[in-house]
C-alpha cells in the first residue's frame, strides 16, 4: 500500500509539475500582460481554457495545488464549488473560500485571492456536563449530553462517546498546543499532537490556520477527544453511562 500511494504522488507532483506553469500565472490580465500593481500583487489566475481540457480529476488536483500555492487547503466540497463555477459560472461569479481566500470568476481566468491572515490566538472554553459552548474562532457548536448505556454512539470523527465516570464536571474545549499529547484508542501508545496533523495520518494537507486553531478537549489536564480522531484509549464509553460529545456548524444550526 505504502509503494503504491508513493508511486500515485510521484505521478501527480510530475504532471502538475508539467501543468501548472502553463496554467497558473501571477497578477491580473492587461492589454501588455500582466499587472503587477498593488491591487493584483498576491492574485494568482487560473486558465479556464486549459483548464475545461483536462479530465476531472486533473482538474482537482490543480485547483487544489493553486489554493495551497496561496496557503490554504481546500475542502472536496470548496473543489466541487470551484469546477462547476469554471465550467458553468458566469463572469463576476465570486465564491469565499476557507482562510480568507476567495475566487472570482472572470471571462477567461479563475482569479484566486487571498485576504491579510489575521493573527490567531490561542482560544479555551468551559464546557460543562451536561451542556454546550459556542466557539466563534471554528464557527461551530460542541455539545456534551449523557446517554444511557447502549442508548445512542457518536458517529463520524466529529463526535466521540466518553465513560461518564471517568471525566471531570466539566471539560475544557481549546486548541491545541505544543508539547500536547493524545492516545487515541486502536493505536499502541501516545502520539504529538503535532504529529498526528500531519497530512501523511489525516489524509489532506492543513492550512496554518487550520492547524493553529484544531481543536481538543480535555478532562483534568488531560486531552480525551480531538477532532477526525477516536477517543482516548483511557476514556472510551464502550459501556455503561457516558458522555456523547457532538460537533456541529453554527451556520448550519442558524438554518434548521
Amino acid at each position: 500500500m505504502a509503494n503504491l500511494a508513493q508511486a500515485e504522488e510521484d505521478y501527480w507532483n510530475n504532471e502538475l509539475s508539467l501543468l501548472l506553469p502553463r496554467l497558473v500565472h501571477e497578477g491580473k490580465p492587461t492589454r501588455s500582460g500582466r499587472s503587477a500593481s498593488s491591487d493584483a500583487q498576491g492574485v494568482l489566475a487560473l486558465d479556464l481554457s486549459g483548464l475545461r481540457g483536462l479530465p476531472l480529476a486533473v482538474r482537482r488536483q490543480v485547483i487544489q495545488q493553486t489554493a495551497l500555492r496561496l496557503g490554504v487547503s481546500l475542502e472536496f466540497k470548496h473543489i466541487q464549488q470551484l469546477t462547476d463555477a469554471a465550467e458553468h459560472g458566469k463572469p463576476g461569479t465570486r465564491l469565499a473560500l476557507p482562510d480568507g481566500l476567495a475566487a472570482n470568476r472572470t471571462v477567461r481566468e479563475l482569479q484566486f485571492t487571498r485576504s491579510t491572515p489575521r493573527i490567531l490566538e490561542n482560544y479555551c472554553y468551559s464546557l460543562p456536563i451536561p451542556g454546550e459552548v459556542t466557539v466563534p474562532e471554528l464557527g461551530i457548536t460542541i455539545r456534551a449530553r449523557l446517554i444511557s448505556d447502549g442508548k445512542q454512539k457518536a458517529s463520524g470523527y466529529n463526535a466521540a462517546t466518553l465513560k461518564a465516570s471517568l471525566l471531570s464536571s466539566k471539560l475544557t474545549v481549546r486548541n491545541w498546543r505544543a508539547g500536547d499529547k493524545f492516545f487515541p484508542a486502536h493505536t499502541q501508545s501516545p502520539k504529538k499532537v503535532k504529529e498526528l496533523l500531519q497530512s501523511g495520518r489525516l489524509g489532506y494537507e492543513l492550512s496554518p490556520a487550520q492547524r493553529k486553531t484544531w481543536p481538543v478537549i480535555e478532562s483534568a489536564g488531560q486531552i480525551v477527544w480531538m477532532r477526525s480522531f477516536p477517543p482516548s484509549q483511557d476514556f472510551v464509553g464502550n459501556s455503561g453511562d457516558a458522555v456523547l460529545i457532538e460537533e456541529t456548524n453554527m451556520t448550519t444550526e442558524a438554518g434548521e
